[in-house]
């Protein structure tokens, strides 16, 4: 999903594809266990990205008659490399949306289930993109949202943002990286809440939490560029920073015998049903 006036590294999103699905697929697993499916299901993945998630963690659990897989994103560039990653799938398309935004009326009513995997942690209203969720859905249908609780991998830049030496080159950082659970006290409750506001029922809010490592050098890969007017040598030295920073925080496998366990990666998984 791009982010106002920054786009991620697209490549940097296919480099990670294996981090980012061992991080997932626990979570889908779960999720199979819970779900039902009865042929001829629309399904929507918001937030679809490159389109490597949606192929190998939701693709997977549709039934073999399902009746279409709408891919949506916000970036037009993602768009395309995801219809690469369909070639040859039946039955799948392709849509340019921002959640944050009420959908078409052509749209609305559309779909039996609706996933989204690390996309709304960059969305500031979240009971407006969960509304948008709610239209979406055909009565009965059924929505799974997956998003970082805290910025997990992004936490060293969350420190580094307030330390003097790069409060003032990145003060705009948080304008784009909102994670907007990360300082609540309760986000089940706020969760909860906003999910019950806009009209869902058998509602769901749980956390979930990885203690996956990683090696350093995909940290590297998969961070965004924090600000598009940064010089080479600003880069380079924020990332030497950033390492710094994670390896303190026991993020790297390589480091893990010596350290004690690092905290988990906390996922905020809603679940939530559009009544008949």
């Amino acid at each position: 999903m791009e982010k106002k006036d920054e786009k991620y590294d697209i490549q940097k999103f296919r480099a990670v594809i294996e981090y980012r699905k061992e991080n997932l697929q626990p979570s889908f697993d779960r999720l199979s266990r819970k779900i039902q499916w009865h042929g001829g299901e629309r399904v929507l993945d918001i937030g679809c990205g490159p389109g490597d998630i949606t192929r190998s963690c939701i693709l997977p659990l549709l039934p073999q008659n399902f009746e279409k897989l709408v891919c949506a994103d916000i970036s037009p560039e993602m768009l395309e490399i995801c219809k690469s990653e369909f070639t040859g799938v039946e039955n799948v398309e392709f849509l340019q949306m921002d959640i944050r935004k009420s959908p078409e009326e052509s749209l609305k009513g559309s779909f039996n289930r609706v996933f989204s995997t690390h996309c709304f942690m960059y969305v500031s209203d979240q009971k407006m993109a969960l509304k948008n969720v709610f239209d979406l859905l055909k009565p009965g249908g059924d929505c799974w949202i997956n998003q970082f609780a805290v910025p997990s991998i992004l936490q060293p830049l969350f420190i580094l943002a307030e330390s003097p030496k790069w409060k003032e080159k990145l003060h705009g950082f948080r304008n784009v990286h909102i994670y907007p659970y990360n300082e609540d006290p309760n986000p089940i409750a706020t969760g909860t809440k906003y999910m019950k506001s806009v009209g869902f029922t058998d509602i769901s809010v749980t956390i979930e939490e990885s203690y996956l490592q990683m090696e350093s050098e995909i940290l590297c890969k998969c961070l965004p560029n924090p600000s598009k007017d940064f010089k080479e040598e600003d880069k380079e030295e924020l990332m030497r920073d950033q390492i710094e920073v994670a390896r303190s925080l026991n993020f790297f496998k390589e480091d893990f015998a010596t350290k004690l366990k690092r905290e988990p990666h906390k996922f905020l998984v809603f679940y939530g049903r559009k009544p008949q």
